[in-house]
């Protein structure tokens, strides 16, 4: 297959995941753009839009914070390379 040729298949959310696919917002399915020479089929189906609530918002910022604040150890300092290899200090 020739990457000029390629089709995007764009339908309702899948039931489990499927390599290769990814969930688009009703916004996003429904403006998406392919690349020149590509085939766009869009099957039908009911496409959900899902509300994010100001709770679950603040809940994914707050562990991401979280995550990032994380007092972590600095990783240890490369005394030498060879290739793809490298010595550490102990």
């Amino acid at each position: 297959m020739s990457y000029g040729q390629a089709t995007a298949v764009i339908g309702p959310l899948a039931l489990r995941p499927e390599p290769g696919a990814y969930d688009l917002c009703l916004e996003h399915a429904t403006s998406l753009k392919v690349p020149n020479g590509w085939q766009i089929e869009r099957l039908p189906g009911e496409y959900s839009q899902t509300a994010v609530s100001e709770p679950d918002l603040e809940a994914l910022a707050a562990a991401i914070r979280r995550v990032g604040l994380a007092d972590e150890p600095p990783p240890p300092p490369v005394v030498r390379r060879k290739g793809h290899l490298a010595v550490v200090a102990d």
